[in-house]
Order: structure tokens, then C-alpha cells, then sequence
């Protein structure tokens, strides 16, 4: 399977609806403005309708296929809506941490074992409770492995914390008990091809090896997990039923496994089907789920699977990972972004906004930068298309004459929800600011401009921290009163989180119709695409990103890009959301830029595709429509 030559293929990919979330989270009723409700609290509902993707594949590329499908659903007031897509998360999430295993077992380079132990030291000490240790696996197939004695005896045997080691057979099962191992874990396959390749043995046969092993463990006493991988897809079969899934998971379970992990062995997958046909066999209090970021989707995965009851998450320090029988697949989701995604409060670290936005409305910084002081010139030069629409940053009068006069027929202005940031960036109050802007917006509407209001630093600010929800009603509302007809609500440092982004979007909604409010993410600590999935689920249709994932701020020291428009566009694709792009000329975009200006691709979709076309020459490579 590691020779194979040939990049994935992936047919048919599972169809995550929004709808099929509805009872695990937020109904799906969103709040919309009426002809005339500006200054008025009552919004009428409505639910838009949503489109289902269909994934081809060949051996060579993914292709989508979009029918329409109306959705229908019931009104909701909007003061029921705060904290329904968080009212269900488990209170407490177990974080079982599979780094020294999982993380280590593909590393080309040896790691010494002082190493190995030294880390779960410090694993432990992070307050993990569970840290696989690493497999007694046959050291011709995994070297990086080899010294599973030496690790598991140098471990001290810490209260109320598991140590579970692989064991694929009973001779490595007869060495986990010698060596002194207290719980073990057993590892099937969902994909007949892949427990083949990794196994040696056809699915059945890897169910009758593991009957003898978990038999001889409970005449033991020992507690033992069971791993299932390739539970969306498989490198060489393509997508896998989720039907195959619910068999081997309720075969282990069956077995005596006291915990089934389920593993999105190559990070392709959209979970609820898969889910809800395990849960038929398998009691959701002994379901973990584990998940590779390869396409970046892993954080907004555990969020789905919280949402369905799941309260057990595999993860690994750093992102350690990958799979040397899935080709282009990369590590398991970080354990420190798991962490940082449960977190309720923003660290108020750095923040910064420069993006372009994924429905194609293309963003210029006015003459103050540098590197946009081409801003007449790149406006003149656009092809002005059909339903196509060019906004600008115009931050005072001055800068929207000089937009008027090149051709601008959007205009966008940018205020911050944050006092010293606005004094930093816009060099003016938040007020002073808002006094601007009345001008600006008051020349747009005279001549009939359409206005798009951003507000930055929604989450933190990299100087004063935490900011209040309430400050950002405030100024979004101004924003929207002054003529507005979209406001979009910045993390500007990137430091948000499910958590922090509810009560957010909670304080604007009683002010602006949910119909009006978009959402523009910043990727810092990896949360982004998790707080655009809790986004949508709240009623928000409309989300910025950047091709690439380009982006950053000079006044936010440390923040990084936006979240890729190809990230996104992928993750709500796979949810059978329509966005009216074509996700193969967006990577195409994003290669072109990331190209000249020399930097590495900053989208995780972007690069797992290029990986499995062997990253050739950009006229060769085959991307997803």
C-alpha cells in the first residue's frame, strides 16, 4: 500500500446536509430581514434553500456534481436561538492523546527513547489522562517502534492515568503483559482493501485474530480499546459505507472493547452519516472519534460529533501523524487546538484583517499600503462581470472620491470594537471613527453605492484583551444604522472559538437581522473553521476567507492569515451547502498568487490535493470542480 502510485480516488463522499444537524443542534429556521426593518427589532423568518454535492472520483481527481434541494422548516424566535447549537456539548470532553503511537509510528527519523518517554512525561503533567504509549508491533513493519519494552517499563505508573498500547496479534498481545501493560487496543479496518495492506487480512480474518486477543486479555483483567479506520474513505477504495463501519465497530464492541474509536484515517470526512449508523450499535458514551486534518475539516468534525453526544476525542501533541498506507495523508488534528477550541474566553493575543472574500467579492486596502497603493489601477483593471461584486475600503471621504472616481460601485468601511486598536489602525476613537464614517456612508448613498461595514476585534485585541459582546452590538448596530446592508464581524487575531463566538453573535443578532451578518475568521490558533461551521448553524450565510489563506495584520503581532476560501468552500461543499463556486479554478487562484509571492499554499485543501498528484506542474494537476 506504501508503494502505491496511483493519488486517491474518492467516489460518492457521504452528503452532510445542515439539515441533518437540526436534531443535535440549532433548528435550521434563520432570521431574515423584512422590506423595512432597519430600526426595528422583529425579523421575519424564512430558511434558504441548500444544494447537495455530489463527489465523482477517479483515480486521478474529485469531481462535484450540485442538485438543488429546498429545504423547508418551521419559524424560531430568534431569542430562542442563543446557545442552542452549544446547549448539548458534553460538559466534559476525554482527550485521549495517541502521540508517542499514532504520532511517532511514521517518523522517518529515529527518535530515541529517553525521547519518547520524556514526552509522555510531559503529557501527563499537561493533565492528560490518557496517553497511548506506543505498539508492540513487529519491528520490521514499524522500526520507529521497536523499543515498546523499554518505553512502557520506563513510564512510572501514574493514579488515574491509562496508558493503552497497540497489540495487532497475540505475540504482540504475550509482550504488551510481560512488558506490564495495564489496557490495550486492538486496531479493524472499515475498508477491505486497506486491512489488507495494513493488516495483511481480510476484515473477517482480522475479527477472528482480534476474538483470541481481547479472549486472552479479559482472563487478564485488562481493559481494551477499539480502533476502526478508513471510516469515511479509503486511499484505494474510495468512500466507505457507513454500514461497514457500524459492522466492525459493533463486532469489536461485541468482543468485549470497552471504547470504540472511529478514525478518519486520510481527513476527508463529513461524520453524521457515519455516526448515526454506528450509534445503532454502539452506546455514544463508549464512541471516540479520531481525526486527521489533512483537508483541515478535523476541528469542525469533533464540533459535529460533540453536538451528536460524542464526549471522547483522539488527538495528537503537535499535530503528530499521518499514515504510511495512505498517500498525501497528514497528521492527527493537534491536541492543542482540541484544547483551544473547548476555551471559552479569547487569550487576547495578536489580531489583524486583510482578506478577500469566498463569494467573490474582492477587497482592496485604500493608497495607505504599500502594497495596494495600485488601488486605482487594480480597480480599472477588473473585468466588471454579471452578479459580480468589487467592494473597496474607503476609510474616510477622501478615500471614497478617489473610489468614486476610478469606477467603485461598492464601497467598505472598517471600524473596531476595540478602543486601542481603532487608535492604532485607524488612528482615531472608536467614536471619531463612527463620526467618519456617517460622512462616507452619507456621500455612498447619494450615489447609490451598495455599503458593506466590517468591525474588527470581535474576539480579543491584541492589546486589551477579552472584548465585551456588547461592544461589538454596539458598533455593528451603528454600522447597520448608518446604511449598511452587511456587516462583517472580524476575529482579527484569530483567538475565537465555538465557545466565544456564540455569545458574540448572541449580543449582535437582537440589532441586525441574521441575514446581514457575515462572519470573517482569522486562523491563528486554528479554530476557523470550526467557528464557521457554529456560525452557520446559528443562521449566518455569508463568511469571508482569503484565497491561500492570505492575510495577517501589521497591529496585530503574531496573527496569521484568514482562513482559505478553499478550506471552506471544500467544508461546505462536503455538507451539500451550495456557494456557487467552482472549488478547482479557486485552488487554481490560490496556486497563481501563492506562486508569486513565493510562499508555501495556506490552504490545507489546496495542499492535500497537490500531494496526491504527486505534486506536478500546475497544467498537470487535477483538481476537484
Amino acid at each position: 500500500m506504501s508503494s502505491l502510485e496511483e493519488p486517491l480516488g474518492l467516489g460518492d463522499l457521504p452528503k452532510l446536509s445542515i439539515n441533518r444537524l437540526e436534531r443535535f443542534s440549532s433548528p435550521s429556521a434563520y432570521r431574515r430581514t423584512t422590506s423595512d426593518d432597519r430600526n426595528t427589532n422583529k425579523y421575519s423568518s424564512s430558511c434558504n434553500g441548500n444544494s447537495q454535492i455530489n463527489f465523482h472520483g477517479n483515480s486521478h481527481l474529485w469531481q462535484t456534481q450540485c442538485r438543488n434541494a429546498n429545504a423547508s422548516c418551521d419559524g424560531v424566535e430568534l431569542r430562542d436561538l442563543p446557545r442552542k447549537v452549544l446547549r448539548d456539548l458534553p460538559r466534559f470532553v476525554k482527550i485521549v492523546e495517541v502521540g508517542p503511537r499514532d504520532g511517532l509510528q511514521n517518523e522517518k527519523n529515529n527518535v530515541p527513547t529517553s525521547v519518547k518517554i520524556q514526552l509522555i512525561h510531559k503529557l501527563v503533567a499537561a493533565g492528560l489522562s490518557v496517553v497511548e504509549a506506543t505498539s508492540f508491533v513487529s519491528p520490521k513493519w514499524v522500526p520507529q517502534l521497536a523499543d515498546a519494552k523499554d518505553v512502557l517499563s520506563g513510564i512510572p505508573q501514574v493514579p488515574n492515568v491509562r496508558f493503552p498500547v497497540l497489540t495487532p496479534n497475540l505475540r504482540g498481545f504475550e509482550a504488551a503483559v510481560a512488558a506490564g501493560a495495564k489496557e490495550i487496543a486492538v486496531f479493524a479496518s472499515a475498508s477491505e482493501s486497506f486491512s489488507k495492506s495494513n493488516l495483511n487480512c481480510t476484515i473477517e480474518e482480522s475479527l477472528v485474530r482480534y476474538r483470541d486477543v481481547i479472549a486472552a486479555a479479559k482472563k487478564h483483567g485488562l481493559r481494551i480499546r477499539g480502533y476502526v479506520s478508513c471510516v469515511i474513505a479509503c486511499p484505494v477504495e474510495g468512500t466507505i459505507h457507513p454500514s461497514k463501519v457500524a459492522y466492525v465497530a459493533k463486532e469489536l464492541y461485541n468482543m468485549g472493547c470497552s471504547e470504540i474509536s472511529l478514525g478518519d484515517t486520510i481527513g476527508v470526512g463529513n461524520v453524521v452519516p457515519m455516526l448515526e449508523a454506528v450509534m445503532s450499535f454502539v452506546p455514544v458514551d463508549k464512541i471516540a472519534v479520531h481525526f486527521h486534518d489533512t483537508y483541515g475539516q478535523a476541528l469542525a468534525n469533533i464540533l459535529v460529533s460533540l453536538q451528536m453526544g460524542i464526549s471522547v476525542v483522539d488527538s495528537s501533541v503537535s499535530g503528530l501523524g499521518g499514515c504510511p498506507y495512505a498517500k498525501g495523508a497528514t497528521g492527527n488534528v493537534a491536541t492543542e487546538d482540541v484544547v483551544m477550541s473547548s476555551l471559552e474566553e479569547p487569550l487576547g493575543l495578536g489580531d489583524g484583517s486583510t482578506q478577500l472574500t469566498f463569494n467573490r467579492n474582492y477587497r482592496l486596502w485604500h493608497l495607505r499600503y504599500a502594497q495596494l497603493a495600485d488601488a486605482k489601477d487594480v480597480l480599472k483593471g477588473i473585468l466588471h462581470l454579471p452578479h459580480v461584486r468589487f467592494p473597496v475600503l474607503t476609510p474616510n471621504v477622501m478615500g471614497f472620491e478617489a473610489a468614486i472616481a476610478a469606477g467603485a460601485t461598492e464601497i467598505a468601511i472598517f471600524a473596531s470594537a476595540s478602543e486601542s486598536f481603532s487608535k492604532s489602525n485607524i488612528n482615531c476613537t472608536i467614536e471619531e471613527s463612527l463620526v467618519r464614517y456617517r460622512d462616507v456612508t452619507t456621500a455612498a448613498k447619494r450615489h447609490g453605492l451598495r455599503i458593506r461595514g466590517y468591525v474588527s476585534c470581535v474576539i480579543g485585541c491584541p492589546v486589551e484583551g477579552a472584548i465585551h459582546p456588547s461592544k461589538v452590538a454596539y458598533v455593528a448596530k451603528e454600522l447597520y444604522n448608518m446604511g449598511c446592508s452587511e456587516i462583517s464581524l472580524g476575529d482579527t487575531n484569530g483567538v475565537g472559538t465555538p465557545g466565544s463566538v456564540v455569545p458574540m453573535l448572541e449580543a449582535v443578532m437582537p440589532f441586525i437581522p441574521v441575514d446581514k451578518i457575515a462572519v470573517h475568521f482569522h486562523d491563528t490558533y486554528g479554530q476557523a473553521l470550526a467557528n464557521v461551521l457554529v456560525s452557520l448553524q446559528m443562521g449566518i450565510s455569508i463568511v469571508d476567507s482569503s484565497v491561500s489563506g492570505l492575510g495577517g495584520c501589521p497591529y496585530a503581532k503574531g496573527a496569521s492569515g484568514n482562513v482559505a476560501s478553499e478550506d471552506v468552500v471544500y467544508m461546505l461543499h462536503g455538507m451539500g451547502v451550495n456557494t456557487n463556486v467552482d472549488l478547482s479554478s479557486l485552488i487554481e487562484a490560490g496556486d497563481y498568487i501563492s506562486k508569486h509571492l513565493e510562499r508555501p499554499l495556506g490552504s490545507k485543501t489546496a495542499t492535500a490535493l497537490r500531494k496526491l498528484s504527486n505534486s506536478a506542474p500546475e497544467d498537470h494537476v487535477s483538481y476537484p470542480k
